[in-house]
């Protein structure tokens, strides 16, 4: 086997190890939140996790046979979860209520539409703009819109008090500015690359007007 072989069947088991390893946590927290929800005492919260550990699940299904989980497994979640989540927009507290709105966009962006799940977003940080992060997070990924991410971003960490959650915000804007930086990086050289074959062009043309009026004149 030559060194390239190996270097792709090296990648290959790498893969699947991460999928493998995926899967596993996905069934984890799916064996978890479903004790939590046979007991009766589940809360909005806990249907969510168990929602986003069965979508995480499917979505891996169509690239591994061990995550196999049928669609409708996920709905029926997806409809318990939609039932608890309609009950906290209209009795929960302003944190439930803007807490619901985030688990609502999950819900929208798992039917495939970004749009809806921007309004859900917007509800929710026009009630409690401590879930401005989750937008922010939305934006970078679902839109690319880096610059809206990079505000929410800052604005989030003038409310956001707990540690672990600054520093998320505070690795998420580094990403960001890595990202800009490359872009720049790039475009610089696409400017210098033009720049060249310009010059180079130009110089084919001059060499080609000199030997014309040379030979030809």
């Amino acid at each position: 086997m030559d060194d390239l072989a190996k270097l792709k069947t090296g990648f290959e088991q790498e893969l699947n190890n991460f999928y493998m390893d995926t899967i596993k946590e996905y069934k984890t927290q799916i064996a978890k939140y479903s004790l939590i929800v046979d007991s009766g005492k589940a809360v909005t919260k806990d249907y969510a996790n168990l929602f986003n550990a069965y979508v995480g699940l499917y979505k891996f299904s169509q690239h591994n046979k061990n995550a196999k989980v049928s669609k409708t497994i996920v709905d029926d979640i997806c409809n318990k979860l939609m039932a608890y989540i309609k009950k906290d927009i209209v009795e929960g507290n302003s944190k439930l209520k803007a807490e619901a709105y985030t688990y609502l966009a999950n819900v929208c962006i798992y039917r495939e539409d970004n749009q809806k799940a921007m309004e859900c977003y917007n509800k929710a940080v026009s009630i409690d703009k401590s879930f401005l992060m989750y937008r922010a997070d939305f934006r970078n990924i679902a839109f690319n819109d880096r610059e809206g991410a990079l505000k929410d971003y800052n604005d989030a960490l003038t409310v956001v008090t707990d540690p672990e959650t600054i520093e998320l915000i505070k690795f998420s804007i580094q990403n960001i500015d890595a990202l800009r930086h490359a872009n720049d990086t790039l475009k610089n050289v696409k400017m210098i690359l033009f720049k060249s074959i310009l010059i180079i062009t130009v110089t084919i043309l001059l060499v080609a007007a000199i030997v014309y009026f040379e030979f030809f004149k």
